[in-house]
């Protein structure tokens, strides 16, 4: 009888740990990193554009330094959040994480209009505002919206930091 209590016991645990490795860590480590872009940003809703990547200025292991990268945390508690992504003449992509970690949303320049990329994100199941822009529900109220373009040297990551500020991540 010890012995299968005793077993129990070591299934019951296991299974927690198990749960919380893949269910509550990710949860925290992306909720810690999304309050520390917001604080950089000045708030939800609003882009942060990281600095050219150098060994002393990373916060995420192993970022490429031939990428400008910028992000928005993302708030749809307020309503649907208007997304663009200006035109790039190179490699670029923009990619929505919801707060758990899950990538639900990527499209690069390869699929993206010549004048650039413009969508509505939304909470699933709210009303579609009529816009005529295409919709990209999120699985949730919170994440991330994080675009990369390929700047390599100083000279293409200025002129990436001009079209940067020209993206948009905003409540209608």
């Amino acid at each position: 009888m010890r012995i299968l209590l005793a077993i129990a016991l070591f299934i019951a645990a296991a299974a927690a740990g198990h749960w919380a490795a893949l269910d509550l860590l990710p949860q925290r480590v992306m909720d810690k990193a999304m309050t520390a872009i917001a604080g950089n940003a000045g708030g939800m809703n609003q882009w942060r554009h990281a600095p050219r990547i150098t060994p002393d200025n990373r916060n995420v292991v192993k970022p490429s330094p031939d990428l400008a990268y910028s992000a928005c945390i993302y708030d749809l508690t307020r309503g649907p959040v208007r997304l663009r992504v200006a035109p790039w003449e190179d490699y670029s992509s923009l990619s929505i994480y919801a707060a758990n970690t899950d990538n639900f949303f990527v499209i690069n320049d390869r699929e993206m209009p010549s004048g650039g990329f413009e969508a509505v994100l939304m909470a699933a199941g709210a009303p579609r505002p009529e816009t005529g822009l295409p919709v990209i529900e999120s699985p949730g109220p919170r994440g991330v919206v994080l675009i990369r373009r390929l700047a390599p040297d100083s000279f293409s990551f200025e002129r990436a930091d001009r079209v940067r500020r020209q993206d948009i991540c905003n409540t209608f």
